[in-house]
């Protein structure tokens, strides 16, 4: 977070990147940024706008009835609060020459609720690998095609409505891990098309956001480090640089996946299987890999002898 201390007697704090924002905040960096995108804005007024926002900063009465110095005054003041956005940006290389890029790598979950809609979890952590396949299929064929529809349906799969009696249940002390009605493969489809169709009159800014943070999450499924029960974990040597059948960029069939593990009954049969969390999957895996890796160096190592 940043913290300015203004003349002394009164101190600010606000966002230092995208991950420190309220959804509030978000939403409007969101809906500037996608401004600037389009060529409505430019990135010197999206900087000023987002600092705006972000200090709180009115133009009441007392703006408007200063002199034009002091007002030339407060603008300037702003103008250099400015620079501190620069921490929202990164440099990138582009063409061969060194630039300034907004920083949109995040899997916090920024926009918890849309309308009525609750939406999954950080960095996806309560979905289950059924619903992951489902909304990475959508994904792929929105980022191939660029039809609306599969990202209508990204966000449907994702962002569905509470389960029932969900404020009771809490009442009485019962812990859900998600919110949201399940999502399996035998959800009606119909339901899923409606709430599609629903979710085609969003906001582009809101939709736009949703795309690139399952984009994130994606990402960091297949290239990051997450730590689970304090132990830091590669699930990069789960995935393959090539894509497979199913558009998945962990390299591996999905549903393949699923029904393997269906035959060992780790987690149950097919549907048992789909129903379970996607990083038990993944942990299950990254097992299976580790066992595997060391069995072929062991392999290896007696053939060497031989």
């Amino acid at each position: 977070m940043h913290q300015i201390d203004i003349s002394g007697y009164k101190k600010l704090q606000y966002a230092s990147c995208i991950e420190e924002l309220s959804p509030d905040e978000f939403e409007f960096m969101f809906r500037l940024y996608l401004m600037q995108q389009q060529g409505e804005i430019d990135i010197d007024y999206f900087r000023f706008m987002l600092t705006v926002k972000l200090l709180g900063i009115k133009k009441t009465v007392k703006y408007y009835t200063m002199s034009p110095e002091n007002r030339e005054l407060v603008n300037d003041n702003i103008n250099r609060l400015v620079e501190t956005i620069d921490s929202f940006y990164e440099h990138a290389e582009e063409d061969g020459k060194l630039v300034k890029k907004l920083n949109l790598k995040w899997i916090k979950q920024m926009l918890p609720s849309i309308g009525k809609l609750i939406g999954p979890a950080d960095a996806l952590t309560n979905c289950t690998i059924y619903e992951y396949k489902e909304a990475l299929s959508h994904y792929s064929q929105y980022v191939a095609t660029n039809y609306e529809i599969h990202l209508n349906h990204l966000i449907a799969t994702l962002y569905r409505p509470t389960v029932r009696f969900y404020t009771v249940r809490k009442w009485f002390g019962q812990i859900l891990s998600d919110p949201r009605q399940p999502f399996n493969a035998k959800s009606n489809p119909i339901k899923i098309t409606e709430r599609a169709n629903k979710i085609n009159a969003l906001p582009k800014h809101l939709k736009l956001a949703v795309l690139l943070w399952f984009g994130n999450c994606v990402d960091f499924i297949a290239t990051g480090k997450p730590t689970i029960d304090g132990i830091e974990m590669d699930f990069s040597i789960l995935f393959s640089k090539k894509t497979d059948s199913d558009n998945t960029p962990a390299g591996i069939g999905l549903m393949g996946v699923i029904y393997s593990l269906a035959e060992s009954s780790v987690f149950g049969n097919a549907e048992q299987t789909g129903n379970t969390n996607l990083y038990d999957v993944l942990v299950r895996l990254y097992q299976l890999k580790l066992e595997l890796d060391a069995l072929k160096a062991k392999n290896n190592k007696h053939n060497d002898k031989d």
